[in-house]
């Protein structure tokens, strides 16, 4: 029986000038932290419990991605200087639509993994 699994690694780096270089979540340290990130695609064997690499590829985040989590994280603490209010859905409110979904570029990643 085999399963496929996938992983992002995270490798601390000091310096300025590697290709890729930049913060990423650590949760070691549980905050993000300069370095390197991997993400992996691994073929594991139940039985004879091992695991085999098929693609590795190191995780470079385009500008538009750091535009995209400086926003969310201006968004997060602006949200947090709000009044509290109480949990749960407010009286009277009616239900809403779904809206379409849109992978994350990190998905949208393992998905191009995947189809390569």
């Amino acid at each position: 029986m085999y399963l496929i699994a996938g992983d992002e690694v995270m490798v601390t780096k000091a310096g300025k000038s590697t290709h890729g270089l930049d913060r990423f979540f650590a949760s070691l340290y549980g905050k993000p932290v300069p370095g390197l990130s991997f993400f992996t695609v691994s073929l594991v064997s139940v039985h004879k419990r091992r695991s085999v690499p098929l693609r590795l590829e190191q995780v470079v985040c385009s500008d538009a991605e750091k535009a995209v989590s400086r926003a969310n994280a201006n968004a997060k603490k602006a949200k947090l200087l709000c009044d509290k209010r109480r949990p749960g859905r407010s009286k009277g409110s009616p239900n809403n639509k779904k809206v379409a979904v849109t992978f994350t570029p990190e998905l949208g990643r393992i998905k191009a993994m995947l189809d390569a």
